[in-house]
């Protein structure tokens, strides 16, 4: 890497950076997380235990001398060095990004809201060696379901975002990650103390498990060292019997019991705020248009289904505030459920029981926010679409996902042929993200899955092969799961 230094030294000639502090002596952005360093003076070269980044490049668009070199030098790293990773980061007006580091492939010094930026450059194509499970949760990835969008006469891009191949297998990983986190550092967990008890359909449950399992404090599943333990699904939330009033009772009971509350703990919305939606953004904006894949640039379109509501609250106001202000963001609620906005879309289901798990409930959690500002539109959906969306995603495009998933598939699927969504649906180029929470692992033995996945229908191919083996053996064929 010989080259490093003339490149260097064409950045030094250029007209120097001022040092920018704060009141209270420090730099004005100290980028947080395992991946950032904190510079005040440029050019400065990295540590090289610092990931294997190389070096920095910090500019400030309005400057255009520091504008043009960034670019020069960006243009020159694609061309010498075209195995490098290039990275740029950004400051907005409302202060630091959590997560806004994303690989580029083309130079733009001017997004919308920059204050300063920075290029990094890394030479490793991996990530490093991760110290536990908790390092696991989040990134995750963004693809496109192209299968699904054609076969829809889509022609905006569908995008998933896989949440169940982060490390507890579904979305709620984070929110119990940046939950324990809060509660460790706020004094409220006290190791080998503390008991964590959460009321939950499971995948929260999941996550904490994990979390606590990690940094050493017990909690309330089994697989990883908990207890769960059971209330029935028809009891409303109110009940002392419901799984909210059993976890306050035991709170009361149990010493050292702490109930994180995934209902109204801020850390919910939050933890989507600070990294899903940044990791979204990210994903979109670092790909680059091209004329066989047009893209926008930005998300056009967010849709999930809601649970506690911190996931769409939080991931809508990273999307809104950071991002794209027009993006239009829809909920998704099973029918049964309360939370679609306005009231009337419940109508006379409401209470009525429905079998997919994990979103929609008979309360309106303090973490779900149904200002329109925040969720623009609301769909409702039956757990026969829901579940036909599960299959569709597992044949069409191999992603073996839960019920709640389907229901947003199912929920997007829905609005893109309102008047509204068919704007977006019929405009190529823009991006609609479907958020997909959790994956089959923990329905496999439930009965909508068995009847999806062992069902009487039979392939063309499946009749095909008992065909041929029948013939070959000159006798009927068993079939077991073609």
């Amino acid at each position: 890497m010989s080259q490093w230094p003339s490149l260097l030294a064409g950045y030094e000639a250029a007209e120097p950076l001022p040092t920018t502090k704060n009141p209270d002596g420090k730099s004005l952005y100290n980028p947080p997380g395992p991946r950032s360093a904190a510079y005040d003076d440029f050019p400065k070269p990295i540590d090289p235990s610092n990931n294997g980044f190389d070096f920095h490049i910090y500019y400030m668009p309005s400057v255009p001398t520091q504008a043009q070199y960034a670019k020069e030098l960006h243009e020159c790293i694609r061309r010498e060095f075209p195995e490098l990773r290039i990275y740029r980061l950004w400051d907005k007006a409302v202060g630091p990004h959590p997560t806004a580091m994303f690989e580029v492939n083309t130079f733009n010094p001017h997004q919308t809201g920059t204050l300063f930026s920075w290029l990094v450059v890394n030479r490793g194509p991996c990530e490093p060696i991760l110290d536990n499970a908790l390092d696991a949760v989040g990134n995750t990835p963004l693809i496109r379901l192209d299968k699904i969008a054609t076969e829809e006469g889509l022609k905006c891009n569908l995008l998933g975002k896989l949440e169940f191949v982060s490390a507890g297998g579904s979305v709620k990983d984070r929110i119990a990650k940046a939950m324990v986190l809060a509660a460790e550092k706020e004094g409220k967990l006290i190791p080998g103390k503390s008991i964590v008890i959460e009321p939950t359909s499971g995948n929260t449950g999941i996550g904490l498990a994990m979390a606590c399992a990690i940094k050493e404090k017990e909690a309330l599943l089994r697989a990883l060292g908990a207890e769960v333990i059971r209330t029935p699904d028809e009891e409303p939330w109110d009940s002392p019997r419901s799984h909210i009033g059993v976890a306050q009772r035991l709170q009361r009971e149990i010493e050292h019991g702490i109930i994180l509350d995934q209902y109204r703990n801020e850390n919910n919305p939050l933890a989507h705020e600070y990294t899903t939606g940044p990791e979204i953004i990210a994903s979109v904006v670092s790909t680059p248009s091209t004329s066989s894949r047009p893209s926008s640039m930005k998300v056009d379109a967010f849709i999930g289904s809601a649970g506690t509501g911190g996931t769409i609250t939080g991931v809508s106001r990273a999307l809104k505030k950071t991002h794209n202000p027009d993006c239009i963001v829809v909920g998704v609620d099973p029918i049964g459920s309360v939370l679609a906005f306005p009231d009337n879309l419940n109508g006379p289901n409401e209470g009525k029981p429905y079998v997919v798990e994990g979103i929609g409930y008979d309360f309106i959690p303090a973490v779900l926010s149904r200002d329109v500002a925040d969720v623009n539109h609301w769909v409702k959906t039956s757990d026969e679409d829901a579940f036909k969306a599960v299959r569709t995603l597992m044949r069409k495009e191999g992603l073996l996902v839960g019920g709640s998933s389907g229901s947003a598939l199912s929920g997007a699927l829905a609005w893109l042929k309102t008047e509204q969504g068919r704007i977006i649906a019929e405009t190529e180029g823009l991006n609609v993200i479907v958020l997909l929470p959790d994956g089959i692992r923990n329905y496999m033995s439930k009965e909508w899955f068995l009847k999806s996945a062992f069902s009487d229908e039979r392939s063309d191919l499946a009749v095909r092969i008992s065909g041929i083996l029948a013939q070959e053996e000159g006798k009927p064929v068993q079939r077991s799961i073609l």
